[in-house]
């Protein structure tokens, strides 16, 4: 059993990766197949079990995690998985459970929070966005933008007003992976909600990559709610247009500090519902 370990010359064997309460459980099961399992104590179980090739105990703590899954605790208990290498049957199932139910069950903004790992919510992120489930309207995306801003906020203590956020260190930690957002799959109201809410997290060429794409222009809803923007290249600057240039200029100075803001066209201002 303890492989690995046994050495002739010594008394005491060092088992460093499993906690005394854990391996006394262990144990009682070895001699009376009997354990008590609970959400705080089931995955350590499960590592000892697998490590010692006790695979009825392995089982046991599956069906335990599976059968007691639930929207409030799968994210923690994927997270704690994740921590080890092995149990890819019983991590697939739980992702395909999240992604399945993610909208209608995980939208809260403090979603991520359980979560440590950046790789772990890669990984979620690329699973969610290629399941079948996945909505196909923009705001899917906006709820995950936000729910990844929000994470990095509270890994990096960056939490406060948007103007003490240091937002290299926020983008910094993300590592990458807002890059897996679609914002292309938003209207423009979404996206003027996103780069507005987040002042320093968007460089000036995403900006108007965001807001000059065709696709975006051609949604006559984006125009009739007065939500939308133009952006051209004028000298060594950025010409911004919306319907309110006041409220423009209070969201975006800070963000391009050499453009200037003007009101749409009558043309554009008048299209009728």
């Amino acid at each position: 059993m303890l492989y690995g370990f046994a050495n002739a010359n010594r008394d005491i064997v060092y088992i460093e990766d499993i906690s005394m309460d854990i391996f006394r459980l262990l144990l009682s099961y070895i001699y009376t197949n009997h354990v008590d399992l609970s959400h705080d104590n089931v995955i350590e179980i499960l590592y000892a079990a697998h490590k010692y090739n006790l695979s009825f105990l392995e089982d046991r703590c599956e069906h335990f995690i599976k059968s007691h899954k639930t929207y409030g605790n799968v994210l923690a208990t994927i997270n704690q998985l994740f921590q080890y290498s092995a149990f890819e049957t019983i991590k697939s199932k739980l992702l395909q459970f999240v992604c399945n139910n993610f909208y209608e069950n995980f939208t809260k903004v403090d979603c991520f929070v359980q979560i440590d790992s950046i790789d772990l919510i890669k990984l979620l992120l690329e699973k969610l966005l290629t399941s079948d489930h996945k909505p196909d309207h923009g705001r899917f995306e906006f709820d995950l933008f936000h729910m990844l801003i929000h994470w990095a906020k509270m890994r990096t203590n960056e939490s406060s007003g948007s103007a003490g956020i240091k937002w290299d260190k926020v983008r910094s930690c993300l590592e990458g992976a807002e890059q897996l957002i679609n914002f292309e799959n938003m209207n423009a109201e979404l996206l003027n909600k996103c780069v507005a809410a987040n002042p320093g997290f968007f460089t000036k060429d995403e900006i108007c990559n965001f807001f000059t794409r065709e696709n975006l222009h051609a949604d006559s809803q984006y125009q009739r709610n007065n939500s939308s923007f133009e952006v051209c290249d004028e000298g060594e600057g950025f010409v911004l247009f919306r319907a309110d240039p006041k409220l423009m200029s209070r969201q975006f100075k800070a963000i391009l500090p050499s453009a200037t803001f003007k009101p749409f066209g009558s043309s554009v201002e008048q299209i009728d519902e």
